[in-house]
């Protein structure tokens, strides 16, 4: 569970113990709606969407606080992907809960995957919460918080379709350390996997332009963030359903001229798109760490096949092999180990 925020200030804004994030401008007291803390749960994409929610709650004048005892409303962000992490997100509503039943807070919001997944019979389940949020309407965060400082509960669910391009990130409240962040370049996925509830709850897949997903790059560098980590569910399909191909190398060409950005940290890398001319990329670039996260499903074709979407394991070895070739490209010609901005050579351990 990350309870945020994650660095705290004993300055005074809206009277209370002030929230000081990297590079965000304290809350004006004058204009100060009141104060709330935030739970997010699960995978860094998650964290993506706490972070915007953070960042529109704070520019409509919301001032973060370390914990939630105490603040006006309490946001969970959460995961809803195994049991394990239902458990956990269920866990999480229920402390918030049990603060608003001693008074310890006015309101609790759920936002996220859980909240897609169970949709309106979530406030059926913990009549206690306030307002459901789905992860497409993430947007509608600081309305959601007014009216339920406002008294006004008629409306306590907010659920979008998926939308047909991935959703913007930019001007978020970071909560990473100051020299990463995740940059999220698409959303949802297409595949079937029986053993996933991704489709359901994140939609299908929608690549963000790439153009975008740059201006949001330079907007993280302007921040001071010097490592960008590409998450998406499955990185390697980025472009194909926009631009009709993959276009991942094409994406990586673009960050790699974005001023300040030293290191490039490639996640959730499916083999089947794993191309020669993204190994290519890779090998040669100054940029790209050597860190490959590639998600298998299962060592046995017929384990795969009953899993449904999954990717095969010829697949799997053929992309192995692929990642020989990239080891050894890197051994034999690759770019030399380079200076850490922060000290030492290379980039942050992965």
């Amino acid at each position: 569970m990350h309870r945020l925020p994650i660095v705290v200030d004993s300055g005074e804004t809206c009277g209370v113990g002030t929230a000081v994030m990297p590079a965000v401008r304290p809350v004006d007291p004058a204009t100060c709606r009141g104060t709330f803390a935030m739970v997010s749960l699960g995978c860094p994409k998650n964290l993506v969407d706490s972070e915007r929610m953070l960042g529109l709650l704070r520019e409509d004048g919301w001032q973060l606080v370390g914990e939630p005892a105490g603040s006006d409303l309490v946001v969970v962000n959460t995961c809803a992907f195994i049991d394990a992490s239902r458990a956990e997100s269920y866990a999480a509503i229920n402390e918030m809960l049990d603060l608003k039943k001693a008074g310890a807070t006015r309101g609790v919001i759920v936002a996220g995957c859980l909240a897609e997944r169970q949709k309106e019979s979530l406030l059926d389940e913990l009549p206690g919460v306030d307002a459901v949020i789905g992860v497409f309407s993430r947007d509608e965060i600081a309305r959601a918080a007014e009216r339920l400082i406002g008294g006004l509960g008629e409306q306590r669910s907010v659920f979008r379709p998926a939308p047909a391009r991935a959703l913007d990130d930019s001007g978020r409240m970071r909560v990473t350390p100051r020299h990463m962040a995740y940059l999220k370049i698409s959303e949802g996925c297409d595949r079937t996997c029986t053993f996933c509830a991704i489709p359901k709850m994140r939609g299908k897949h929608a690549t963000k332009p790439l153009e975008e997903v740059v201006r949001e790059a330079r907007e993280l560098a302007a921040d001071g963030v010097q490592e960008l980590v590409i998450v998406a569910q499955d990185t390697t399909y980025y472009g194909i359903d926009l631009y009709g191909e993959p276009r991942l190398v094409e994406l990586l060409d673009a960050l790699e001229a974005v001023e300040g950005i030293e290191w490039i940290r490639l996640m959730y890398l499916y083999p089947i798109h794993f191309t020669d001319r993204l190994i290519e990329k890779i090998a040669t670039s100054r940029k790209i760490l050597p860190y490959l996260d590639m998600p298998l499903q299962h060592a046995s074709d017929a384990g795969t096949v009953r899993r449904a979407g999954g990717v095969r394991p010829p697949v799997a070895v053929r992309a192995g092999g692929r990642v020989h070739l990239l080891a050894g490209a890197r051994h034999a010609g690759g770019p030399a180990r380079r200076p850490s901005p922060r000290g030492g050579e290379d980039g942050p351990p992965g």
